[in-house]
């Protein structure tokens, strides 16, 4: 009897009563209160605190821990950290997003690197404006002068993960439109370098990209101005892009550069 009951309770420990996070190794989870919970895939980490009902998953390398909970089909991935008292509740908590204190989460998603110990409900708001975002393509997204651009919105995916990173929205600031500015002006640095063989077609997407930069510089906000500066930075980032950059400013030699200070069309 003791073998039977053995083997059953080793049966029932690899059954995922959650989402299988995509077929991923893992396996469910045990509940403070000694039901079995969602599943837990072997590269994630839920600790023995937290509850995560039969429905929900932890993910990827994301992780839970303190006195979390996490119930109705929610779903935790990415590098995502929830903790301390947080409540998801049919949510989805990704990228490289943290929820900790006494946060709400309730049927909304959390994304890139947001910073949530409040209440978010009904509400994609901590999103990119783009879903889903582009898993980082690595060094293989450097092989070529146009890069990768896997979710075919137009923005190289090195520079829109860079530009999703750095503009979460938070509780005080919606940086939505900042962000628009900054991925439209990403996009059209990206392809002036694509196109530095046509000085004319590179030049408008030049003077685009520098609408876009000067509408964010011009909201006074010193963060935003380093970003924008920054932008180019992650846009030119290796040799032949620099190059092909160098060859569209040359396309600039003796015009005059109109001044797009404060430009915000």
């Amino acid at each position: 009897m003791k073998i039977l009951l053995l083997c059953v309770s080793l049966l029932v420990s690899k059954i995922s009563f959650g989402a299988s996070c995509e077929g991923a190794i893992g396996k469910s989870h045990t509940n403070p209160d000694a039901s079995i919970g969602g599943f837990v895939a072997e590269t994630a980490k839920a600790t023995s605190t937290v509850f995560l009902d039969a429905s929900s998953s932890v993910c990827e390398q994301s992780q839970v821990q303190g006195n979390a909970k996490v119930i109705s089909s929610s779903v935790i991935k990415g590098r995502a950290l929830v903790e301390g008292n947080s409540s998801i509740v049919s949510s989805t908590i990704k990228g490289s997003a943290k929820v900790f204190g006494g946060a709400e989460v309730v049927n909304s998603s959390v994304c890139q690197q947001s910073v949530v110990n409040f209440k978010v409900s009904n509400s994609n708001y901590y999103c990119s404006i783009f879903e889903p975002e582009p898993k980082d393509p690595g060094q293989l997204g450097r092989e070529t002068l146009a890069g990768l651009d896997a979710n075919v919105n137009g923005i190289r995916d090195d520079i829109e993960i860079w530009i999703n990173n750095n503009t979460s929205n938070t509780e005080e600031k919606n940086l939505d439109s900042v962000r628009a500015r900054l991925l439209s002006a990403g996009k059209n640095l990206g392809e002036a370098i694509i196109l530095s063989q046509n000085g004319k077609v590179a030049k408008d997407h030049y003077r685009q990209s520098m609408r876009d930069l000067s509408c964010v510089t011009s909201l006074k906000d010193k963060n935003l101005a380093v970003l924008s500066s920054k932008l180019k930075v992650i846009v030119f980032n290796t040799e032949s892009r620099l190059n092909a950059w160098i060859k569209v400013q040359g396309t600039f030699a003796g015009d005059d550069v109109e001044d797009l200070n404060g430009y915000c069309d």
